[in-house]
């Protein structure tokens, strides 16, 4: 087995990035780059707007308890997330509910 995985890691060749990208987007590189692509247009006040009626009262409820492994990964991709401001803090009283898949990796979540 160990031969297969080193066979298999000698054939991962590292491609240039104008090989992986179609040609008739070779014009817009730059938003495949990585440094460029974890940028997002500088926010606004709102960027969208839900107005709430004034007599509304959030329920006050957790969906779902997380295990502590997911806590922590969930902590980890918010801060990560809110430090490349994909994410920002809320204003709001609601909140969307967080979920997570599996990897393929053995233990990963």
């Amino acid at each position: 087995m160990a031969s297969q995985e080193m066979a298999h890691q000698q054939q991962v060749v590292k491609k240039d990035i104008e090989e992986l990208i179609p040609s008739y987007l070779l014009g817009y590189r730059d938003r495949f780059e990585k440094g460029k692509a974890e940028r997002f247009p500088p926010a606004r006040t709102y960027d969208h707007v839900i107005d709430l009626k004034p007599d509304f009262v959030p329920r006050n409820c957790k969906l779902y308890p997380l295990s502590p492994a997911e806590q922590v990964e969930q902590d980890k991709f918010l801060e990560e997330n809110l430090q490349k401001e994909y994410i920002r803090k809320l204003k709001s009283p609601m909140a969307s509910p967080f979920f997570f898949v599996a990897k393929k990796e053995k233990g990963a979540l």
